[in-house]
């Protein structure tokens, strides 16, 4: 089956970084990026010290996200990116608006 171009707009990608990643703006990043590229989603510090993110928007541009949060920005040192499990298309009621901050969990 052909996709449309319309089919790849409305996935997402489940993201735990893991490193030296809080207390060097890495949700301030990826907000930046995620606004630059169009993307809505979310973004929290964990309390094991890593970030999770949550990227939405079309197939292609998240797969270039996951390439840039296994840097991140100035200061960070990524030692690994774990995807969580499962390729879902969610709907407006699941992710907000633009790209969030959300609180520690």
């Amino acid at each position: 089956m052909i996709q449309r171009p319309e089919d790849l707009e409305n996935f997402a990608v489940h993201l735990r970084i893991f490193g030296k990643v809080q207390g060097v703006g890495f949700r301030a990043w990826a907000k930046e990026q995620a606004d630059k590229k169009s993307l809505r989603g979310w973004a929290r510090n964990r309390s094991d010290g890593s970030v999770e993110v949550v990227f939405v928007g079309h197939a292609h541009v998240l797969d270039g996200m996951v390439t840039l949060c296994r840097k991140g920005p100035a200061g960070a040192e990524v030692n690994r990116v774990a995807r969580i499990p499962g390729e879902y298309r969610p709907d407006e009621t699941e992710v907000p608006p633009g790209f969030q901050l959300f609180p520690d969990a």
